[in-house]
């Protein structure tokens, strides 16, 4: 998506974007239980770690990047592989390489801002009255959301994506199938890898 006002949530290479002077702090909802022994989730310049002294069991802190690395995607990502290796992760570096969306509508990327953006994924929702999402398209125009995850434990690298695509207004159960499409996609690379 475009730069300046649009929000993008490309990944360069894929490895992260840079960290912004400010940063973003998000809480990632982690196991009711914390493991053992804590593993770090990293994004190349920031790390935390779950089961420690500084945090909780239910959670952590960790400064992400602005634009390509946005919630609630990477929270999500940390969450799914909480829940499909538990404990098989103490004390092993989980880092996030790519969590991000690419939307267009008609082929043509959505300029909109990274706000309403982030707003309407978390919700599963973009469309809506309040925020003009969609400017000047054919009501039935064909909408399309790729979802891309990508992660590694130890330097064994995994990743999962997945395309949702509709026409018309709506749009919220295609991209929640496509977030836990693209999450099912990397913990089963994650399984075939993590032996």
């Amino acid at each position: 998506m475009g730069a300046g006002n649009g929000f993008s949530m490309q990944g360069s290479g894929g490895r992260l974007a840079r960290i912004a002077g400010a940063g973003m702090v998000v809480v990632l909802a982690a196991c009711a239980t914390a493991p053992e022994r804590p593993f770090s989730v990293t994004d190349a310049r920031t790390e935390s770690r779950f089961g420690d002294a500084r945090n909780t069991a239910r959670g952590a802190e960790l400064l992400m990047a602005d634009d390509s690395f946005a919630p609630p995607l990477p929270d999500r990502l940390v969450a799914a592989m909480q829940e499909a290796f538990g404990k098989q992760l103490a004390g092993r570096a989980l880092r996030i390489e790519r969590a991000d969306a690419t939307m267009t509508v008609d082929g043509a990327h959505v300029q909109m801002s990274r706000a309403s953006f982030i707003d309407r994924l978390r919700r599963f929702s973009l469309s809506g009255g309040d925020v003009p999402v969609f400017r000047d398209v054919p009501l039935n125009a064909e909408r399309r959301v790729i979802v891309r995850f990508a992660a590694s434990v130890d330097g064994q690298r995994f990743a999962g994506e997945s395309v949702a695509s509709w026409r018309g207004e709506g749009g919220d159960v295609e991209i929640a199938n496509a977030v836990r499409a693209a999450l099912t996609n990397l913990t089963n690379d994650a399984r075939a890898k993590l032996r």
